[in-house]
């Protein structure tokens, strides 16, 4: 009886979903704000002066995953000064167990709390009234006024390419959840839409989501959220098969850049497209020089012409390396500043090293947080200052 509910209940958001869709078109032409807005936390760093001496430290989220495995770790700074830090776990990925997890970090005596189950497949389900299979990718962002947002992929059919987004929100720092919203955002069931970065904000208080698509083609997409969680506008980033998980930074209130996983037939090189007006238009989409062996990257900025970035910088689908660089936004040159992971001397092609899917923050002190994955086992931190990455400036 249950399942039979279930499945009505899916019919008819379904239905929900597509006349959704169509409104999507209308909303976009009532959109006269496209301004970028800094998050509070970078606005305030980029007005302070960081005279402690640089400092990188690492550590595992937990000595004991509850899970087997682990993997898409995401993390971001909640208003009492703590992160918040949230990953999927189960006997591996894809499987029915599958749950999001989460810890706390208090920066001050620089520890993680146990971690606790936060969001479980049955939950979801009972929450948006449609069967669900699988959970992945969480993402978390504090917006700076009031809400830590979560969104996370589901599938209720086949594979990752048949993903939908999910999206609740707390307004307690992350300790409760509103009820799970499924995200409308494509006239075809409304499926193949996915997530692994941290949006921005608009100068009006809506989200712009960096999204990607995996059905009948690989291309990015900007989703535009208002407060109520609704998807009022959609522009596609980039076209075609090969390209996934853009990471979009703004350089200022209109022009940004998305740096894009290259999931071509043959992979080898991070992709770039930009917008001069507010994530309205992507042009340019080319090639970058920085190497991508098929793995996600994301990027940050650190200062208004340099952008940090925290990839794999192989080749051939190779993720035993991970290393944090430095970008120059105009000119586009990079270069690594430091290797957090790096087994590519072991010739051991079996081996279980893997360290990827990272994600970058900053708190409000202005110290960087990456978390990553670490051989599928666990969750690794790297936290450290400006100073540290100011003293590989130019």
């Amino acid at each position: 009886m249950q399942r039979k509910s279930i499945v009505i209940h899916s019919l008819f958001f379904s239905a929900v979903a597509l006349i959704g869709t169509l409104q999507i078109g209308q909303a976009m032409r009532q959109h006269t704000d496209w301004q970028f807005k800094p998050t509070p936390f970078t606005q305030r760093d980029n007005q302070a002066t960081d005279a402690s001496a640089p400092f990188i430290r690492s550590q595992f989220v937990s000595a004991q995953m509850p899970t087997a495995s682990v993997h898409a770790a995401t993390v971001a700074p909640t208003d009492n000064g703590e992160l918040m830090a949230l990953w999927f776990g189960g006997s591996r990925e894809g499987a029915r167990d599958v749950a999001l997890y989460g810890a706390r970090f208090n920066p001050k005596n620089n520890s993680w709390n146990p971690v606790q189950q936060q969001v479980t497949r049955t939950q979801t389900q009972a929450e948006v009234y449609r069967y669900i299979k699988k959970l992945g990718n969480p993402v978390l962002y504090n917006d700076g006024n009031g809400r830590l947002w979560l969104f996370y992929v589901s599938v209720s059919v086949g594979g990752w390419a048949g993903s939908a987004i999910n999206t609740s929100y707390s307004q307690n720092n992350g300790h409760t959840w509103s009820p799970a919203k499924r995200l409308i955002s494509s006239p075809f069931m409304n499926v193949s839409t996915l997530v692994k970065t941290a949006p921005l904000n608009y100068g009006n208080g809506d989200l712009a989501l960096p999204a990607y698509h995996e059905m009948a083609g690989k291309f990015a997409e900007l989703l535009r959220i208002d407060n109520k969680a609704s998807v009022t506008d959609k522009r596609r980033i980039s076209h075609g098969r090969g390209s996934l998980q853009p990471s979009i930074v703004a350089l200022d209130g209109q022009q940004a850049i998305a740096l894009m996983r290259d999931a071509g037939p043959q992979p080898g090189h991070l992709l770039i497209a930009e917008t001069q007006d507010g994530g309205q238009n992507w042009h340019n989409l080319q090639y970058t020089d920085i190497p991508n062996p098929n793995a996600a990257a994301m990027a940050i900025a650190h200062d208004e012409q340099h952008l940090l970035l925290v990839l794999n910088d192989t080749q051939d689908n190779d993720r035993r390396r991970l290393s944090l660089a430095l970008m120059d936004s105009s000119s586009r040159q990079w270069r690594v500043i430091h290797r957090l992971e790096d087994d590519t001397a072991d010739q051991n092609t079996n081996s279980d090293s893997e360290y990827s899917y990272p994600f970058i923050t900053r708190d409000q002190t202005g110290d960087y947080h990456i978390l990553y994955t670490w051989r599928r086992q666990n969750i690794k931190h790297v936290r450290f200052n400006r100073a540290f990455v100011d003293q590989h400036l130019p």
